[in-house]
């Protein structure tokens, strides 16, 4: 099945379909199953946050998933001696980040623009 003409990122939703994302290489068969198992129920326990793409044409109801990536809260330590000197950091000072933590996207779609 060739990719639709426009797509769209949403959040994840419980009817939509992950049967048909072929990600290529058997390496990868962790971020599909991840997806199909664990993703949704992540998403309902505030744990992490899940965008998927699909058809732009279909955003209000489920459909083909073509990609998605998962996000999770995080924060990362700043080493004291790499702070700037103008400000006055505590000596364990933490900065909030957004790590990815999942991220995949249909073998016909990779290494395409769009």
């Amino acid at each position: 099945m060739p990719p639709p003409a426009r797509l769209a990122i949403r959040a994840i939703r419980d009817d939509d379909q992950f049967k048909h994302l072929p990600l290529g290489h058997a390496d990868f068969v962790p971020l599909k199953t991840f997806l199909k198992s664990d993703a949704l129920d992540y998403e309902k326990c505030c744990v992490a946050r899940t965008q998927v793409l699909v058809d732009a044409e279909h955003l209000s109801e489920g459909s083909r998933v073509w990609g998605y990536i998962t996000l999770v809260a995080s924060e990362v330590e700043a080493i004291a001696n790499s702070l700037p000197p103008a400000k006055r950091w505590n000596a364990s000072y933490r900065v909030p980040a957004v790590k990815i933590a999942r991220m995949a996207i249909d073998q016909e779609l990779q290494g395409q623009d769009f």
